[in-house]
């Protein structure tokens, strides 16, 4: 194929195969890494076993192939272009290898070649959404708006389920600032799916666009951490070919993201096998046991790990994250307590020590300890109304009144819409006999309750009946009785 003169020739050692060409020409040449030894050992061999497929058979285009995914998902982008475009002289009409011909000329900087074989894939298989999304995606980062559009709806068309396009097309709204189609394109094919937080995002941003800055920072809040889920099994088939011990890491965590617990320990229990003073492999395969319920496990590879590098924060998580479901115990608790305070001495800014501080403080019954690690967590995580809700009502619970209004009272300016908020003010309300201001705040969220539950939902029953005793409170008997018919 053209353009390969761009390739490094002192990347690869090319192995001349014994039998000759389908044409009756030149043999063909598998290009190889100059040192395969110095490889990561999964992959060299992974590389010579594929190579040595090649060898016994050499017209059969899938081997190519195979052998280019292995270098694509290793991240060797000439070494794969070169076996891609071997298996399309060999079998042009395999939409799958023309698109991962693509994707690797896209990494080696050939925009050209990399669209005309994408366009090819498409043209082979029409059917396939994710060619359509990997063109707009390249206009896009261009700047070229019009096209990246057409490639995207042209996607939506083809496989209309696929979420990525319609991203594409949201991303396009936003660019245009035109926020009213962005918010109507979320709504109707992004929000509620596995794209919900990073959908979030971006109706944050539509929300910022159109001046409505209230409900942007709560959905901002809502999407926060969240990674776009772009399904893409083609290039799926490469990102399986990775190999080594930093892939293996990266791929259990991958799989414990998507609650495959079991497949992750699988990996992590051979390198474990493989590399058994690993302290980072010890540290994944605990936290990994932590989230199967095996504390025991998860515990004792902590205190390895801690044992290699007892300045390392992970494992103090670890440990007391495990003793946490040892916590009926006293010792245990305390043991936890320990772990967790040494966790945050090495990190004090450890989002999720800090909240496992705050429950194993709960736990003991220290409720200053519990709530000044809420509100430190809270400091690390400002727009987490959840958060600070739970900040307001140990507030109140500790007769700290003041403080929990003033929490409360910033959780509705980031949330206005925050039903529990509104009611443990209203409680207060309440309890300073501020009666009208308690039915004023319970109405609200009895309204907000009923857009997403009926009257027979606990929550809404439990408004219904603060609602009742606020009417009773200002001797509105019979406002008092008309609500408790709600309820019964």
């Amino acid at each position: 194929m053209g353009g390969l003169p761009r390739f490094l020739p002192l990347l690869v050692a090319p192995v001349v195969l014994l039998a000759g060409c389908p044409s009756g020409g030149a043999p063909a040449e598998v290009p190889l890494p100059r040192d395969v030894d110095a490889l990561d050992p999964q992959l060299a061999s992974a590389v010579r076993q594929a190579a040595a497929k090649i060898d016994a058979e050499h017209g059969d285009a899938t081997r190519w192939s195979a052998l280019g995914r292995l270098y694509h998902g290793n991240g060797l982008h000439d070494l794969a272009a070169r076996c891609y475009a071997q298996s399309v002289a060999l079998d042009e009409d395999d939409p799958e290898t023309w698109y991962l011909y693509a994707i690797a000329e896209s990494h080696l900087g050939d925009a050209t070649q990399a669209r005309a074989h994408m366009q090819r894939s498409v043209d082979l298989d029409p059917g396939y959404g994710g060619s359509y999304w990997r063109l707009g995606q390249w206009f896009l980062n261009d700047g070229d708006l019009e096209r990246a559009e057409h490639w995207y709806a042209r996607g939506t068309k083809a496989e209309p389920e696929l979420v990525n396009n319609w991203v594409g097309l949201v991303r396009i709204a936003l660019a245009r600032e035109e926020a009213d189609e962005a918010v109507e394109l979320l709504r109707a094919h992004v929000l509620g799916g596995p794209n919900d937080g990073y959908g979030r995002q971006l109706l944050a941003t539509a929300y910022r666009q159109l001046g409505r800055e209230a409900e942007a920072r709560e959905e901002a809040a809502r999407g926060r951490g969240a990674r776009p889920v772009l399904p893409d099994p083609r290039f799926g088939s490469v990102f399986v070919e990775k190999r080594g011990r930093s892939t293996d890491l990266t791929r259990s965590q991958g799989l414990l993201a998507q609650g495959k617990v079991a497949d992750a320990i699988a990996i992590l229990e051979r390198l474990r096998a493989e590399h058994p003073d690993d302290p980072a492999v010890l540290t994944n395969l605990g936290g990994a046991y932590v989230r199967a319920a095996r504390a025991p496990e998860a515990l004792a590879l902590a205190d390895e790990a801690i044992a290699l590098n007892p300045d390392s924060f992970r494992p103090y998580l670890i440990r007391a994250t495990a003793l946490e479901a040892q916590a009926g115990n006293p010792a245990a608790l305390e043991a936890a307590i320990e772990a967790v305070e040494r966790a945050l001495d090495l990190n004090p800014n450890a989002l999720d020590a800090t909240n496992l501080a705050a429950r194993l403080y709960l736990r003991k019954g220290d409720g200053e300890k519990a709530l000044a690690a809420f509100v430190r967590a809270s400091e690390l995580d400002p727009e987490n109304v959840a958060l600070l809700s739970n900040v307001a009502s140990m507030q109140r619970e500790l007769g700290r009144t003041p403080d929990a209004v003033a929490t409360y009272e910033r959780v509705l300016r980031l949330a206005p819409a925050h039903m529990k908020a509104r009611v443990g003010l209203a409680a207060i309300r309440m309890e300073q006999e501020r009666f009208q201001g308690a039915e004023d705040l319970l109405a609200e969220a009895l309204e907000l309750q009923l857009k997403i539950a009926d009257e027979r939902h606990p929550d809404t029953r439990t408004i219904l009946l603060r609602l009742a005793e606020a009417h009773d409170a200002q001797g509105e008997t019979d406002k008092a009785d008309a609500v408790r018919d709600r309820i019964r």
